[in-house]
Formats: C-alpha cells, sequence, structure tokens
C-alpha cells in the first residue's frame, strides 16, 4: 500500500513538470513581487516559428541560416521549432520582453503582452512590424540580428513556461531544540 501511494506522488510530480503554461503579464507581476529574476526562468515558444529574408549575393558567404535559392533569389531561413528553450535577453520596454532562442548578440525576438478581455492575464506573443509590401499585401516583419524578417509562420507564437515554476513555495523550517529543566 506505502509503495503504490509512492509510485501515485512520483508518477503526479513527474508529469507536472513536463507541463507547459503562457506566460502572462500577471504571472510576470507575480514572479517578479516575489523576486524571481526572468534570466533564471526558462522560456519556450508555443509553436514554430518561421522567418525568412532574401540576401543579396555580397551577403550570402556570412549568412547564418539556411540559404536557398528560390523564385529567382537567395533567401536565408530561420526555422525555431516549438517548444524551443529560451532565454530572457532584455526588456526594452515596459511590455516587450527580448528571447533569445540562439546564441549571438541580436539574435532576440521581442514577445508583447497582449489586451485580453478574459481577466486571466494577456499572453506574451511574438511581436513584429506590420508592412505593407509591393504587392499591396500586409507582412508581419521582425528584426533579428540586425536585419529585417518576414514571418512565414509563428505570427501568433506565445511564450511557456514550466508549470512547476508557478506551484513552487518558499518553505521554512527549523528544528525546535528543546527546553531542558536545570
Amino acid at each position: 500500500m506505502e509503495n503504490t501511494f509512492l509510485l501515485v506522488v512520483i508518477a503526479v510530480a513527474l508529469s507536472s513538470c513536463s507541463q507547459k503554461v503562457y506566460f502572462t503579464k500577471d504571472t510576470k507581476e507575480k514572479l517578479e513581487s516575489k523576486g524571481v529574476d526572468l534570466k533564471k526562468i526558462q522560456f519556450y515558444n508555443s509553436e514554430a516559428i518561421i522567418l525568412l529574408r532574401e540576401v543579396k549575393d555580397e551577403e550570402i558567404k556570412v549568412a547564418e541560416g539556411k540559404v536557398r535559392f528560390e523564385n529567382g533569389r537567395n533567401v536565408e531561413e530561420i526555422i525555431i521549432k516549438p517548444k524551443t528553450p529560451g532565454m530572457f535577453a532584455e526588456a526594452n520596454t515596459s511590455d516587450a520582453l527580448m528571447i533569445r532562442f540562439e546564441k549571438g548578440a541580436n539574435k532576440f525576438l521581442p514577445f508583447v503582452a497582449a489586451k485580453s478581455n478574459t481577466g486571466n492575464g494577456s499572453n506574451y506573443l511574438l511581436g513584429y512590424l506590420d508592412r505593407v509590401n509591393s504587392s499591396g499585401s500586409r507582412m508581419a516583419i521582425v528584426n533579428y540580428d540586425d536585419k529585417k524578417y518576414s514571418i512565414v509562420y509563428g505570427s501568433n507564437a506565445a511564450l511557456l513556461i514550466d508549470k512547476s515554476i508557478l506551484v513552487k513555495e518558499e518553505h521554512k523550517s527549523r528544528v525546535a531544540e528543546g527546553v531542558k529543566v536545570k
């Protein structure tokens, strides 16, 4: 009976460690009020993010992503798979968090707290610059590694964190030494 209970506790603990939850503005405020440094939190993206930019001929040798020839032009593609670990790099405004998914000085993406009508807090979503291209269609553009990339996929990607961060409690304990009669 005791072994069964222990196995159930271990199974629940292991399953709760792997669960991810959305990182919201309320979550950020709660963690900051407890003195948690955002640089110590492991972030993840909720869905794949694919960035694409046209590469000029003179840039081909220095492009760091995949470079391929597409429709008569060279393009560089950066793929950030779903649930890729990321870390907090900096905050450029009070609401934007710059998250790094790969090493490099300027290789981070902005995540901005979205407006929420549900009262559950606002998720941090991938932030981008909207721009109209030459054909008149709207494109989501992001600055990454000091270059402008189109967001081909993942413009609705949100930040996730491990659920275990939220359920950790501070637990102080001490052992009473006892009092002897003299």
